[in-house]
């Protein structure tokens, strides 16, 4: 277990994509949540055209990768809010044409010291000294920021016209969470590569939105997960001599499967639970409505034999006089909720079949507000 950490390059790696991966946890909820996830994506590949303009420059490459990652998150909110081109669409427009003009001045340069598989795959076990400064001040600079304005960035992420009635400037925010954004996702794919740099933007995030709602708490575990993540993929790659950028991304992938599968709140294992006693309801239901009907036209004990009544007798719902079903006050109540709620829905939606169905979803406080639209049609 402690073989690899005599390695110095190990250990520099290990250092920096914990790092990394603890920056992207502080932007990646608002990154969900805002749905720009695909921003990230953009950015990470707006990269290329930067470092290729860089190196022609002469400058630093994380300069030139700034520049045009910040560029290219300025057109994209350029285009979607002067144009009717939604965010998806104006996304994909600025990944595939940043990342397209990149490639195209890579393949002009065709110089051995810019690799395009190392751009997208990087190289985690072959980290500089310049690297790891890089990052740990960009982690500095993210984490403060988000930090010292968390409050504001919550308010601004959910509720934008409630954060502007306060006087809070939305353009300054945006652009400053973009800003954020391109350094943090630059900083990361110079250091690591495109395909890291994404996953660790999104993955954990995603699997703590599966299991808290807070955002704080979902910041929490994105570091936990990602920091988790990190050490088996390093360890993987160590032991296994498979690329050490992948090898994080699958484990992550794998985390998120496994959560997604049995998450108390939305995996896949409580749906099937839920869903499955939602049947039962709406089975038990159309069974005691069926019952009422029948028991409206003087239903008798020796009539139902295939039906098991049993459990609305030890409920109070139903009782037997005299070889007849009778049906209690509790349980004349619980039917003619169901009744009233498919009746309404029906004269709301003019559609029996669609009634049939909502019926089972109805409560109090939804029959009410049914009351008054109705009436105020009427």
């Amino acid at each position: 277990m402690f073989e690899p950490l005599q390695y110095q390059f190990f250990i520099k790696a290990l250092f920096t994509s914990i790092i990394i991966a603890i920056t992207s946890s502080f932007i990646s909820p608002f990154l969900i949540s805002k749905r720009w996830s695909l921003l990230g994506d953009a950015i990470s590949h707006a990269v290329l055209p930067g470092i290729a303009i860089a190196y022609i420059l002469k400058i630093p490459f994380f300069i030139g990768a700034v520049f045009s990652a910040v560029i290219t998150a300025i057109f994209v909110g350029f285009i979607e809010n002067k144009t009717k081109i939604k965010g998806d669409t104006a996304l994909g427009i600025g990944l595939s044409g940043a990342f397209a003009l990149g490639v195209a001045i890579m393949s002009l340069i065709r110089s051995k010291d810019i690799d395009l598989y190392h751009i997208l795959f990087g190289n985690v076990l072959a980290i500089k000294n310049s690297d790891i400064a890089l990052v740990l001040l960009i982690a500095i600079i993210v984490i403060l920021s988000i930090v010292l304005l968390f409050k504001e960035f919550v308010l601004w992420t959910f509720n934008q016209t409630l954060f502007k009635l306060y006087g809070f400037p939305d353009g300054l925010f945006r652009y400053f969470m973009i800003i954020l954004i391109s350094i943090s996702v630059v900083s990361a794919v110079v250091a690591v590569g495109i395909i890291l740099a994404v996953a660790l933007l999104i993955i954990p995030s995603a699997i703590g939105y599966l299991i808290f709602k807070k955002i704080s708490d979902i910041i929490k575990f994105g570091i936990f997960i990602s920091s988790i993540s990190v050490i088996l993929g390093l360890y993987s790659s160590y032991y296994l001599n498979v690329a050490s950028g992948p090898a994080i991304v699958v484990i992550l992938t794998l985390f998120f499967i496994l959560v997604m599968i049995i998450s108390p709140k939305e995996g896949i294992i409580i749906k099937i639970l839920r869903n499955y006693k939602r049947r039962k309801i709406i089975e038990w239901q159309d069974r005691l409505k069926l019952l009422y009907e029948l028991s409206e036209n003087g239903l008798k004990i020796s009539d139902i034999e295939n039906v098991e009544i049993s459990e609305f007798i030890k409920l109070g719902i139903i009782e037997v006089d005299e070889d007849k079903i009778k049906f209690t006050e509790k349980g004349k109540v619980l039917v003619m909720n169901i009744i009233k709620a498919h009746e309404l829905w029906e004269a709301y939606l003019r559609s029996h079949n669609v009634a049939e169905k909502l019926e089972h979803y109805t409560d109090e406080e939804i029959i009410n507000v049914l009351n008054e639209i109705i009436k105020r049609g009427q």
